[in-house]
């Protein structure tokens, strides 16, 4: 139980560090969804400027046994890339932890690559990521995770 407690703090630990590093002073943007996929479950996304932010996912996990799953992200936006017309479309890239939650807690290293289309009438956001992963407690295995989802900013 001890093992497990950590293991969960280090993780959040991680992630508001990732929090700390934001030297924007513009106002953030907060926004609130859904991703399908592996995982399935609920997402976050707090943007510090116009490229960085920092995702989180509250979810489940199918990988082998049913689990409950928290990442979270820190993501750099290049904009610029794509020009297309009615929004703004560009690719991303990230680090971040995630922990699965069941009786065999594993801890894991996510690298996430991605595609964000914005709408332009409407704040919301479309997203596909594909996500190397690297679990590295209770043992090292090599793994990935997939997601389409959407978010609705505030």
């Amino acid at each position: 139980m001890r093992k497990r407690f950590l293991l969960y703090a280090l993780a959040f630990v991680v992630f508001f560090v990732a929090f700390s590093f934001s030297k924007s002073s513009k106002p953030a943007v907060f926004g609130i969804g859904l991703i399908l996929g592996e995982p399935t479950g609920i997402t976050l996304k707090y943007w510090f400027d116009n490229t960085s932010a920092v995702d989180m996912a509250f979810a489940w996990s199918f990988e082998g046994k049913t689990s409950f799953r928290i990442h979270g992200d820190y993501l750099y936006h290049f904009k610029g890339v794509f020009n297309v017309p009615g929004g703004d479309l560009f690719p991303y890239l990230g680090a971040g932890l995630c922990v699965n939650i069941s009786e065999n807690p594993v801890l894991g290293i996510r690298v996430p690559l991605g595609l964000e289309y914005f709408l332009g009438a409407i704040p919301l956001e479309i997203f596909l990521e594909l996500v190397p992963v690297v679990n590295i407690y209770p043992a090292t295995r090599l793994g990935g995770n997939a997601g389409l989802g959407l978010r609705y900013y505030f």
